[in-house]
């Protein structure tokens, strides 16, 4: 997720070494600076005096960097570079300007869901941005032959293929356990390319998973 570009330039190079995205910017004392390669067999330095559109037919790689440190660096310590003044200065831009998307306050990730079922899920009148735009939730049941506006959870439904949930209606809290009992929207797409919603009630924390929502 980082390119190097030159202000003076329109081309942008992209490392795919995997340590790249965790060398963070230091501008005050960084330990290492990035230079061309002298190694002839990874870096083609005939490359560095070719015009912009040379690029637009080379479909391999030529150019590598190498990371050189320019102070002693001991186990455990950070490596960082300096990114350079114009992206310091729109990085401190984009910190001043920056807002939390909605929903933040109330956002889950999948991981904390699945991992910890007492988290109360925010119902779709609590936060419609959860549910359905940033996680996929999905619920064990069995619609069965009959089709009904409203069905009732049971417990053989854990053995049963997940459906996808449209909202979360309703939650509520028993007193035993303080754990949550849920009313759903479900989607049922088991009838070919027909596809119904229908409400779930009592729908236990156990039956459902969550998965971050594709982009």
């Amino acid at each position: 997720n980082y390119c190097f570009g030159h202000k003076s330039s329109s081309l942008l190079l992209c490392p795919y070494d995997p340590g790249t995205p965790y060398i963070n910017h230091n501008s005050e004392s960084p330990n290492a600076k990035i230079v061309w390669s002298d190694d002839p067999i990874y870096h083609n330095s005939s490359w560095l005096d070719e015009p912009v559109s040379y690029f637009d037919n080379v479909w391999q790689t030529g150019l590598a960097f190498e990371y050189i440190a320019i102070s002693d660096i001991k186990p455990g310590d950070e490596i960082t570079v300096d990114y350079g003044p114009e992206w310091e200065e729109v990085w401190t831009k984009h910190i001043q300007q920056w807002q939390s998307p909605k929903g933040a306050e109330s956002y889950f990730s999948p991981q904390e869901l699945n991992e910890n079922p007492s988290l109360p899920i925010p119902t779709h009148d609590e936060d419609n941005t959860l549910i359905g735009e940033n996680i996929d939730a999905w619920c064990h049941f069995s619609f069965g032959s009959v089709r009904k506006d409203k069905h009732v959870w049971r417990e053989r439904d854990m053995m049963a293929n997940e459906h996808l949930v449209q909202r979360i209606i309703d939650r509520t809290q028993l007193p035993d356990d303080q754990s949550y009992i849920y009313t759903l929207e479900l989607v049922d797409e088991t009838d070919g390319d027909e596809s119904g919603l229908y409400i779930v009630k009592n729908v236990p924390r156990k039956a459902l998973s969550f998965y971050q929502k594709n982009y």
